[in-house]
């Protein structure tokens, strides 16, 4: 949503809420944007694309990450369930959910259970740098730079290539000819469109 130029700056922090005549904000209809004792009309708005609602997103949890204090330690006792996955399926893989991986002209696409993701079957996985050696790999890991299963391109989160293949996700063109257990950091993750 692009905002009136003439419209004064939020203060940090507000709220805001958008309003919209029955509640439905529509391109070319009249819709305003309030923040405490500003409103301001909308004057454009624009449809993001998957990369683009990924990078919001990641823009908007570095935001609300900067101003989090950090806790003392917090210890789980209980067992870990597939619901665990922190993040939104928008731009996250559960990495415990994988079916299957393949490469293409641009990168590497990951397969999933759409079960777990909100009806997404595949996604694309960016890499910081290309990732030469995923070529002659026959087989992968997600891993997050956190430990847990939520995998979405942060800092730190990795693909993995690994020379011992759990039987039923190998890729099978491609013998083993490399020791592996390196891999390349993720810079983005996002959902295909659905079939």
């Amino acid at each position: 949503m692009e905002l009136d130029a003439d419209c004064p700056v939020f203060a940090e922090g507000v709220d805001l809420e958008t309003f919209a005549h029955e509640g439905w904000a529509c391109p070319g209809s009249r819709v305003f944007v309030r923040g405490g004792d500003i409103t301001c009309p909308v004057i454009r708005m624009t449809a993001l694309s998957s990369s683009g609602l990924a990078e919001a997103l990641h823009e908007r949890d570095a935001h609300m990450q900067a101003g989090v204090a950090t806790l003392d330690r917090v210890e789980v006792r209980e067992r870990r369930h597939w619901r665990d996955i922190r993040g939104t399926t928008d731009y996250c893989v559960d990495a415990r959910f994988l079916r299957g991986w393949r490469e293409d002209r641009a990168g590497l696409v990951v397969e999933v259970s759409p079960r777990r993701h909100a009806g997404h079957r595949y996604y694309r996985v960016e890499t910081v740098d290309r990732c030469p050696d995923l070529a002659d790999a026959r087989t992968i890991r997600l891993v997050s730079r956190s430990g847990g299963a939520a995998v979405c391109g942060y800092p730190g989160d990795k693909v993995v290539l690994v020379d011992d293949p759990p039987a039923d996700f190998a890729r099978m063109d491609k013998p083993r000819t490399v020791v592996f257990g390196r891999g390349c950091e993720i810079s983005r993750v996002t959902p295909l469109p659905r079939e």
